[in-house]
């Protein structure tokens, strides 16, 4: 090969590994977003998870990890459910970063996604107060479609499309559901309302006053109101202690497994206040036969009895020391007086008697025609018998012989 060939190649060698680097180079300072949406956050342990605090506005929620459950600090550490729990942890996870919009913190007041002038944010820490995940939400726009997001830490932001709506205020990861007694299962009511008391029960799926006053009756929709008030109970905030609550007011209701739910009430303030406990009346032992005698109707009533047990267990343990605060209209249904469920009995329509005036009405007038019934033809008269036949010959008369 002659020397000339031999600097012709190196020259091209040298070429393509400049336009190699080149093309390498500009690679890199290509904005994420056009090698496609990625994850927000990446790597996350959520075992880690010691706390989880959401701000919107002037709002902020703190869930703090107890054990294998999270409470809501804002709520006296009342218990979360940790179905949003999950929820809120999920669609953090799922944010997708559709597009970088700019690497410049001088843009970040006007996208919203400064620390100032966020719109929303949520912070993740672990128990040592480190950051796991901290996601700055701005402002969304129509056109791209889309929504600033960016981490704390980092100066780049993003637009994107699935940024979930996460709420800062306490009450939503909270379950508001207090009992769910089932309306099919509820079998007597008690209320103690002042000097009201009165018992609902059921008689052949009709809901039923154990006694009635003399010359009053049921309203029947308003005593169904009153006999499933409890089912689907729930409140609208929860408290661990309010001072100068009276509760002098009673709700009993027993079902058909043996539990009874009590719920006392309190008024304070034109607002209601619940608080709620359960105990399962059948406390006999319940006796698997070893020898595997038992029936299977017999092993599914044990079974019930097991499971209601546990669950009244379970209902005081949630509700202990917690005062809830409910509805008006639901406060009514439980505290409905006896005057609301009676009604005067119907007066008796009178009997109609007929009157002298109304005879008189009946008569037909002079000229007009009084039908007279059927008319019968006449019939002639039955013959009479021959004298022979009424006086034998050998009677006759001697003058005749």
């Amino acid at each position: 090969m002659s020397d000339l060939k031999l600097i012709v190649l190196m020259v091209v060698a040298l070429g393509t590994l400049v336009i190699a680097i080149v093309v390498s180079n500009w690679g890199d300072e290509q904005p994420q977003g056009a090698r496609g949406p990625s994850n927000l956050i990446q790597g996350l342990d959520p075992s880690l998870i010691a706390t989880i605090k959401v701000t919107e506005g002037e709002s902020t929620v703190t869930l703090k990890r107890d054990s294998d459950t999270f409470v809501v600090t804002d709520k006296s550490s009342y218990p979360a459910t940790m179905k949003e729990i999950n929820r809120l942890i999920n669609n953090c996870l799922d944010i997708k970063t559709d597009n970088l919009v700019t690497s410049r913190s001088a843009n970040h007041d006007e996208l919203e996604v400064s620390d100032e002038k966020a719109t929303k944010r949520i912070e993740i820490t672990k128990a040592d107060g480190g950051i796991l995940a901290s996601v700055i939400v701005g402002k969304t726009v129509t056109e791209p479609r889309g929504t600033y997001i960016r981490q704390a830490g980092s100066d780049d932001v993003y637009a994107s499309t699935n940024v979930p709506y996460m709420r800062a205020d306490a009450m939503s990861y909270i379950n508001k559901e207090l009992c769910d007694a089932e309306r099919e299962k509820i079998v007597r009511v008690s209320i103690r309302n002042g000097n009201d008391k009165y018992v609902l029960s059921k008689q052949e799926g009709k809901v039923v006053l154990e006694t009635v006053p003399e010359g009053k009756q049921l309203k029947e929709s308003e005593a169904k109101q009153a006999f499933e008030a409890l089912a689907g109970l729930n409140c609208s905030d929860v408290h661990k202690s309010i001072e100068g609550l009276e509760f002098n007011q009673t709700f009993l209701c027993s079902m058909e497994d043996s539990t009874i739910y009590t719920v006392e009430l309190a008024k304070k303030d034109d607002k209601t206040y619940a608080a709620l406990s359960c105990v399962f009346t059948d406390q006999s032992d319940v006796q698997i036969n070893p020898q595997g005698k038992d029936s299977e109707e017999e092993l599914k009533a044990k079974e019930a009895k097991l499971l209601g047990k546990a669950a009244g267990e379970k209902f005081n343990v949630r509700h202990k020391g917690w005062t809830y605060e409910i509805a008006s209209w639901q406060a009514d249904r439980l505290t409905k007086s006896l005057d609301d469920l009676l009604e005067d009995l119907p007066e008796p329509e009178p009997e109609e008697v007929e009157t002298d005036e109304d005879a008189a009405t009946e008569q037909p007038a002079a000229d007009e025609a009084v039908p007279l019934g059927p008319v019968l033809e006449p019939q002639p008269a039955p013959a009479l018998p021959a004298i022979e036949e009424v006086i034998p010959a050998e009677e006759a008369p001697a003058e005749a012989k």
